[in-house]
């Protein structure tokens, strides 16, 4: 096995724009790297055999019963705790992060 890939959790924080405590960067580090190995090694699996072999076949079921769009469209904005028109309103999951260009 390889060494462990080095990875630089703030920049991929900043990139992913998150935020990451300062206490939480070594067990990150040591979890995407142990991730990164796990998928060096299934890419080095050799599936040449198994693809010759694999038949394509469509795995979905037909629409039978499908639902005319906008049937529960009301009953569900009436259940909504909050809305704006025809809009849930939530609260924000993600912040934006203003960075110091000082």
């Amino acid at each position: 096995m390889t060494d462990k890939p080095s990875i630089n959790v703030k920049e991929l924080a900043s990139l992913s724009r998150i935020r990451v405590a300062e206490e939480d960067i070594p067990k990150l580090t040591e979890e995407l790297s142990s991730i990164l190995e796990m998928a060096e090694q299934v890419q080095k699996v050799d599936v040449g055999d198994i693809a010759a072999e694999a038949e394509l076949r469509n795995v979905m079921r037909e629409d039978v019963d499908a639902i005319e769009a906008g049937t529960y469209t009301d009953a569900l904005l009436d259940a909504a705790p909050k809305r704006t028109g025809d809009y849930v309103e939530v609260k924000q999951v993600l912040g934006h992060v203003k960075k110091n260009t000082n």
